[in-house]
């Protein structure tokens, strides 16, 4: 019997401050796995809506501003060592957003710590190569 895979979509942003800082979230203490704040997309709900409360969720933050839509890239699920899982392929689209807010506080209980960085500081602590190399083609976007 063959297994067909089932391409997951996931819809988040990356949210600037006043500073310029974007924030990210720690999705485990052990492995601190960082990413953009960003979700499974559930039934009869819009990528953007999908975004806004994922980030409520995964950061706090509820007074965000829309600013663009930033495309979407490809990447495979990550394993908990760290590596790709290729059985579990995920399309990832995210929405760049700013806030006046600076006070993180994560409402789901999967996310260990949201905290702001530099772009420099971003492309050391995401966790995924994939979500390394999009932000790099989107950095000066933002």
């Amino acid at each position: 019997m063959k297994i067909i895979n089932k391409t997951q979509h996931s819809s988040g942003g990356i949210i600037l401050n006043n500073d310029g800082k974007i924030v990210l979230v720690c999705q485990n203490k052990i492995r601190t796995s960082w990413s953009f704040p960003k979700g499974r997309v559930e039934d009869n709900e819009t990528l953007f809506e999908t975004a806004k409360r994922e980030i409520y969720e995964e950061t706090g933050l509820e007074d965000i501003v829309f600013i663009n839509d930033l495309g979407n890239y490809k990447r495979y699920q990550l394993k908990s060592d760290g590596s790709d899982d290729r059985s579990k392929p995920k399309v990832i689209h995210l929405f760049l957003f700013k806030t006046n807010e600076l006070k993180l506080n994560p409402v789901d209980q999967k996310i260990f710590e949201a905290k702001w960085f530099t772009r420099e500081e971003v492309l050391k602590k995401l966790s995924s190569t994939g979500d390394r190399k999009y932000f790099l083609q989107i950095m000066n976007e933002i």
